[in-house]
């Protein structure tokens, strides 16, 4: 089954999604065009779980056309070198911070934990939460040598308030030294490790 984007040819920002062909029966006052999609495309806007602002219609070179697409909120180019390979400061207690990083060796997990107030502000901006962060664990100071890649389900990690990785590897559990880099996303971060 089909599905209409109606679209503003300025900047692709989604006008409505209809179930029918657009051209006569949809106004706007904006210079608007659309394009038709598989239903299964839109369902999560349909259905409510995300707001039509998640998406946006760009022109793909892949595909020779323009194409719906999750919203990206962050552009690499904004980001500074730093920002880019952050290392997450480390801390000996808990403490409120956007995202937290645990190396929990007495329960052999890694768990990541997302603030309240952090959380919140992602709901409500209605930020696209469709993206994986990833975080390298890697020698200690040294980002150029990998030991494993946690990989976080932005949006699994705000629905359940947190999410937990079970450890694969023996140096996860033993006294090794490491650090964890990250592509800097959020304004605070903090990894703990904890063998108590």
């Amino acid at each position: 089954m089909k599905s209409y984007v109606c679209y503003e040819r300025a900047n692709g920002e989604i006008l409505a999604v209809l179930n029918h062909d657009p051209t006569s029966s949809f106004s706007s006052i904006l210079d608007w065009a659309y394009i038709e999609v598989d239903i299964e495309q839109v369902m999560d806007i349909l259905s409510g779980a995300v707001t039509p602002k998640s998406f946006v219609v760009e022109y793909s070179n892949l595909h020779d056309a323009r194409i719906l697409k999750p919203r990206q909120e962050f552009e690499i180019e904004e980001l500074n070198i730093d920002d880019l390979i952050y290392k997450i400061p480390q801390a000996s207690i808990r403490e409120e911070q956007d995202i937290t990083i645990i190396q929990d060796i007495t329960n052999t997990c890694w768990k990541i934990l997302i603030s309240p107030m952090c959380e919140g502000e992602l709901r409500g901006n209605f930020v696209n939460l469709k993206y994986i962060m990833h975080f390298a664990v890697t020698k200690y100071n040294n980002p150029n040598i990998l030991y494993r890649l946690l990989e976080i389900d932005l949006e699994q990690l705000v629905k359940n308030h947190y999410q937990i990785v079970d450890f694969q590897y023996d140096f996860e559990t033993t006294d090794l030294p490491v650090s964890v880099f990250t592509m800097k996303r959020f304004d605070t971060y903090c990894y703990i490790r904890n063998d108590e």
